[in-house]
This record gives C-alpha cells, sequence and structure tokens, in this order.
C-alpha cells in the first residue's frame, strides 16, 4: 500500500545536507544555528511558492543563497520540483546594475508579498538575513557579494 505524502511533508523529507556543507564551504562563517535557520526559511519559501502558485515572490538572501545550491544539484532539484509541484519551478536572475526601475520596483513589490505571506502563514516575519550576505548600499533584493543579480520565482 502506497502512502501519499502532502506536500509541505515533501518539502521537509528534502535532503538539505549537502546543500548547507556547499554553502558552508562557500561561507565558512555561517554558525551551525544560522545554518540551520536558512534551510527553516528555504523550506518556507517552497511552502509558499507551492501554496500560492501563481504569486511572484522574491526570496530574502538566505532563502536565495540555498536556493542557488538545490539548483546547481540539477537532478534532485528537477526531481523535489516534479514532486512538490508538478513542474520545474524557474529561478528568475536579474542584473542589478543593468536593471531599470520597473525591475526594481516589481522586486520591492514581490519581496512583499513574500513577506505579507510568510506572515500569515507562519505567524512572524522572515528572519533578518545573515550579515555576510548583506550588501551594504544595495537594495533590499539584490543578491549578495558573487553573484550580481536579483532574483525572484518566476
Amino acid at each position: 500500500m502506497a502512502i501519499l505524502l502532502t506536500q509541505r511533508q515533501k518539502i521537509n523529507a528534502i535532503d538539505m545536507k549537502p546543500l548547507l556543507w556547499k554553502l558552508r564551504r562557500t561561507h565558512w562563517q555561517l554558525t551551525d544555528s544560522e545554518l540551520l535557520m536558512i534551510e527553516t526559511e528555504y523550506r518556507r519559501f517552497l511552502i509558499l511558492c507551492q501554496k500560492y502558485p501563481d504569486a511572484k515572490l522574491s526570496p530574502t538572501r538566505n532563502m536565495d543563497k540555498i536556493w542557488h545550491e538545490h539548483i546547481l544539484d540539477t537532478k534532485n532539484y528537477f526531481t523535489d520540483c516534479e514532486s512538490i509541484f508538478g513542474k520545474y519551478l524557474h529561478h528568475r536572475p536579474y542584473f542589478g546594475p543593468y536593471s531599470g526601475d520597473t525591475v526594481w520596483n516589481e522586486m520591492d513589490t514581490n519581496h512583499d508579498l513574500l513577506y505579507e505571506l510568510y506572515l500569515a502563514e507562519f505567524g512572524e516575519k522572515p528572519k533578518e538575513d545573515c550579515e555576510i550576505f548583506i550588501e551594504i548600499g544595495m537594495k533590499r533584493s539584490y543578491c549578495s557579494e558573487d553573484c550580481d543579480k536579483t532574483c525572484y520565482q518566476g
């Protein structure tokens, strides 16, 4: 007899250990508690993407960093997406310095929507981005150090 898992159970079943290991190799300053928080934030992002499939959500930097690692694990990412969403969940990066105001405004709107849905779903705001991911003076949806992109699910 096959046991059917809910979408949330499927999200919680994703093996994040290899992704967190890769993230720590790149950002060795992250503590165990920060890695656990990043994992939780990313799972919550996936839950929101699954629950609100028509919403365009801009992830926090914490969410985005591990999402990049997940995407690079192409076979598992594809399998996870098919299982959870029934399709591939695309990542849509934009190059910050070359993006016009329209893109930045859309990113702000998508980021605000993420905060609104996150608060409604989980009863709290997303956690503050890890300091290592923040670029001082950049707009909030701008990714950290090496990628020079803004990102949102779309």
